[in-house]
């Protein structure tokens, strides 16, 4: 995840930047269509980026809940397995005594 999540970061800061040097060059050229269309452009791969780092988002955070769910069930299966072996090992040890 962290690595799909660097790749989409990477290149959404990839369009802020192209979007910075479009908006400079439309500061001295407010009527140029080409730098325009570009920046519409621009934006919408920005829309398009941050639509996938928030999907990634929602993947990561759908597999860490159910890693805490796949916890709870572990936990609720070990604690009488570990009962069982405190058990055992206290009749060891006494029966070692003996």
């Amino acid at each position: 995840m962290e690595k799909a999540l660097s790749g989409v970061d990477k290149k959404l800061y990839g369009v802020e930047q192209s979007l910075k040097d479009v908006n400079k060059l439309l500061k001295l050229d407010p009527t140029n269509t080409e730098l325009l269309n570009q920046k519409q452009k621009l934006l919408q791969q920005s829309i398009s980026e941050t639509k996938n780092r928030l999907e990634t988002l929602k993947q990561a955070s759908e597999q860490a809940a159910k890693t805490a769910g796949n916890y709870d069930a572990w936990k609720e299966a070990y604690t009488p397995i570990q009962g069982d072996c405190k058990d055992q090992r206290k009749k060891w040890t006494s029966s070692k005594r003996a």
